[in-house]
């Protein structure tokens, strides 16, 4: 994607700022994309989370922040192991719901995972639904 924008380049690397308020004021979907593939998940799923709120966040976002966040290590699973995953298990399971239910719909953003046959195999032998690896394409 190039370099990345004003906005996004705050939210990453500076302190003492509102980065959630910066989030909310991103308005343009390439943008909200861009942050997703840039964070830095060791810093905790506030933002995140406001990425799924906001209002241009669509299957495509959905999606790349599943795999991007490590969420699959989740799916199907009824419990974390301790209170460090805490955190990560109720995202992880957030978005999965939202995606199943459909709460995401594909709009002006392709996305496609980078998986080849073999992982296509092995997510369908695990019972994984196809919207999380299927690409998504714009109607």
């Amino acid at each position: 994607m190039g370099s990345i924008s004003k906005k996004i380049e705050q939210i990453l690397y500076e302190e003492d700022i509102d980065k959630l308020k910066i989030v909310k004021s991103i308005d343009n979907s390439k943008e909200l994309y861009e942050l997703i593939s840039h964070y830095n998940y060791d810093d905790g799923y506030k933002l995140p989370i406001a990425i799924l709120h906001h209002p241009l966040c669509e299957l495509a976002h959905a999606i790349h922040l599943y795999w991007i966040s490590d969420s699959d290590i989740w799916y199907d699973e009824e419990e974390y192991e301790d209170e460090t995953q805490k955190e990560h298990y109720e995202f992880a399971r957030f978005l999965e719901k939202r995606i199943l239910e459909g709460f995401y719909k594909a709009k002006t953003l392709n996305h496609k995972e980078n998986f080849n046959r073999i992982d296509i195999f092995n997510l369908k032998k695990a019972s994984f639904p196809e919207v999380f690896y299927m690409p998504v394409e714009t109607p």
